[in-house]
């Protein structure tokens, strides 16, 4: 009767456990995509030139350079052999959009 008990104990925290880490990986989402904006609004922001520019022109430069970039920074981590998590990703686009968005 111990035996069960314990496991039926387990069980349940292993159960909310998962449960917790499905909300926080959903979260994690939201966060990503929100520092993905960030750092397409540093791209929008940063001076290109003197003369007025096309919006729609360089907010579709600035997603096809975003999927470069995506692409560039994961075989780097990967070439360093540093797991690109999703909380990692998130913090390093929302550094790199604050700084385009200082300049």
């Amino acid at each position: 009767i111990k035996c069960r008990i314990i496991k039926q104990k387990n069980y349940n925290k292993n159960r909310i456990f998962l449960r917790q880490r499905k909300g926080m990986v959903k979260n994690m989402g939201i966060f990503y995509i929100l520092s993905l904006i960030v750092l397409v609004l540093g791209f929008l922001i940063l001076k290109k030139s003197d003369e007025k520019l096309n919006l729609i022109k360089w907010g579709i430069i600035s997603i096809v350079s975003l999927y470069a970039y995506n692409i560039a920074l994961g075989m780097i981590l990967g070439l360093l052999n540093i797991t690109s998590h999703i909380w990692f990703l998130s913090i390093i686009n929302i550094i790199f959009g604050v700084i385009f968005g200082a300049k």
